[in-house]
Parts: structure tokens; sequence; C-alpha cells
């Protein structure tokens, strides 16, 4: 069986100094869509809406060890995903967001690390953010990073837990909730031909 992308080292490591200075339940999603830059608006919305994106993120979460999104099966003797008709994405949010340059995609997920409010003021120095960055584009883009294109998605397109603020949520839902309303907040996609991959963060106090 192929080894999931978030065990490679690299982005193993930054998936996990995520987690530390943004107190995130961070994911890198293996989306099945090709993107180019006239449509890329209309097929994330898409996969978003759909079950298949709703999947991605409960075996996301059962693979990284958190377990928001599923439960204790004692005759299997490990989680398995919560089955019930919840959904992550709030109805009738479109997309908002912008290219980035390579440059610029670096910066950002630097920023994560360094810039960001860390619940538990466990920000990063540039120079120990820098290297795992690095490593994390290099084992992600692979031989050819020119060939990838970079998007920055303003994170509101999924319901809020409430901690800095209402929930999203309607009273009573099933829906599950990913984001927090704060900084910590991130969408970042990055794709190719062939290829679509979105990083997810969170961050709560």
């Amino acid at each position: 069986m192929k080894e999931p992308m978030s065990k490679r080292p690299g982005i193993k490591a930054f998936l996990d100094a995520l987690d530390q200075v943004l107190n995130s339940n961070s994911f890198l999603l293996d989306c099945p869509i090709d993107l180019t830059i006239d449509d890329s608006a209309s097929r994330l919305e898409a996969l978003i809406r759909s079950q298949a994106f709703k999947d991605l993120l409960i075996e996301g979460d059962i693979e990284r060890g958190w377990m928001n999104y599923g439960e204790w099966d004692p005759e299997a003797n490990r989680y398995t995903r919560l089955h019930h008709g919840g959904h992550f994405h709030r109805a009738g949010c479109s997309l908002t967001m912008h290219a980035l340059d390579r440059a610029a995609v670096r910066q950002r997920l630097v920023h994560l690390l360094t810039g960001t409010a860390s619940p538990y003021h466990r920000q990063l120095s540039e120079s120990a953010a820098a290297p795992l960055v690095g490593a994390f584009l290099d084992e992600l883009l692979g031989e050819h990073p020119e060939e990838w294109a970079f998007l920055a998605v303003d994170p509101t397109f999924l319901h809020t837990s409430g901690y800095y603020g209402n929930p999203t949520r309607p009273p009573g839902s099933d829906d599950f909730a990913y984001f927090d309303g704060g900084e910590g907040d991130s969408s970042t996609v990055f794709y190719r031909r062939g290829a679509t991959w979105m990083l997810l963060t969170n961050g709560s106090p």
C-alpha cells in the first residue's frame, strides 16, 4: 500500500509544527480533481460540497490521530468514521481566492509558523520555520516545482466551531465544524495537471 503523503518525513514534520504553533488539526488533502486557472473556483466549490470531500476530512482525521470525526469500534479495536448526514461545507458560501506565486506561497507557510497568533505562544523563529517549509514544499512539489500553481482560499467555506464567535451550524444540526473563526484558519491549494492538494489549518485557544 502506498504511504500517505502526510506520513512523509518533511510533510509530517511541517504538519506537526503547524499543529503545535496554531493548536491546529492540520490536514493535507489529496483532492480528486484537476484544476485550471479558468475553472478553479467552480471545481473547488463542487468538490467541497461533495461526499468525496467529507470522506477526505473524516479519513484524514482518523489517519492523523485526531478522532474528532470518528468513534471507537470495540469489535474492530480501532477508530472508524462517523456515519451520518452532516456536512462540513456552509450552504450557499462561494469561494474567495487569489493566486500566489512560489515565493508568496513559501512566505505564507512561513508566516503560519512565525507570525500568526499562537494560542500557547509557540511561534517559531524564521530560521527554524524556513527549513520546515522548504522540506514540505520539496516533498510535495517533487522534481518539477515550476509546474505547480497555488491559491490562497479564504477560510469561510466550512462550518466554524464557535471558539472565536458564534458557530455557523444551525441549532440542532449534525453538521461537522472545522474552522474556528480565528487567525489560525487557512486554506492553501497546490495544483498541477493530474494533482491537487489542499492544506487546511485551524487553531483554537
